[in-house]
């Protein structure tokens, strides 16, 4: 009788491993690691961990909402966006949707509008067009900025990995002019003049788009819904009102 109970009581334990490894192995495929690549641009991502930027603290509580884990890693730009192209698990945020990356990448979620204009020390530069008779235009590369100048047939792009390179060549008149996200461009220019930085001149708003939280193509499907449903909830809690306030002194 001993014995019976002995096998039984063994066959319980093991069948009751059984059920928590496939437990386990079932949470672990529906809820995988995944990595946030970013770069550092003020305001927006790649800040210290008490001011990452308004982009990665949205992921940050689209990650408390959902139960995920995501880690946040911060190269430049364009081995961000090489990496989120071929490597599973992984994303990034504040990514324009343009027609040559749409099959590459999945496509969570919108995080915020952002707009673009060309930024200068000497006058406001208001269309393409005027921006085509300047000598050189600086844009930070592999960015959504240097490829719409590509496509609209800029042959004066002076494009750059790091953009503080381009605060110091602006200041010393060895671009005309910058092309980007003015918000950015404004912090960078605070940060790196102080209060007594020059006046910059920006033109006319050229680009208002929505800029994503994107991932690899291979992204499971059921990861992409619940992270579009952790942004939804993070954005109607308010939080994006706050952040927009936190990091630009401004109202959304």
């Amino acid at each position: 009788m001993a014995r019976y109970i002995v096998v039984v009581c063994r066959s319980i334990f093991l069948g009751l491993v059984l059920v928590v490894s496939v437990n386990q192995a079932w949470s672990n495929e529906a809820k995988p690691d995944l990595v946030l690549y970013v770069a550092e641009i003020p305001g927006y991502m790649g800040g210290p961990a008490s001011r990452p930027g308004i982009l990665v603290e949205l992921v940050n509580l689209v990650a408390d909402e959902t139960g995920y884990r995501i880690e946040t890693k911060i190269v430049p730009w364009a081995r961000a966006v090489n990496k989120v192209k071929t490597t599973n698990n992984t994303l990034v945020p504040g990514f324009s949707r343009l027609p040559e990356r749409e099959v590459n990448y999945s496509w969570i979620a919108p995080q915020m509008a952002a707009q673009s204009a060309f930024l200068s020390l000497t006058h406001k530069i208001n269309s393409f067009e005027e921006a085509k008779t300047l000598n050189s235009i600086g844009a930070h590369r592999a960015t959504s900025h240097q490829l719409e100048l590509v496509r609209r047939g800029f042959t004066n792009v002076v494009s750059v990995d790091n953009v503080k390179q381009t605060i110091k060549m602006l200041h010393r008149r060895r671009i005309d002019a910058w092309y980007g996200d003015v918000n950015e461009y404004f912090r960078r220019w605070r940060d790196y003049h102080g209060e007594g930085a020059e006046k910059l001149f920006v033109g006319r708003i050229q680009l208002s788009e929505q800029i994503w939280l994107a991932g690899n193509k291979n992204l499971p499907k059921k990861v992409i819904r619940d992270l579009q449903i952790g942004m939804k909830a993070v954005i109607e809690k308010g939080y994006r009102r706050g952040l927009i306030k936190k990091y630009f002194g401004r109202e959304e």
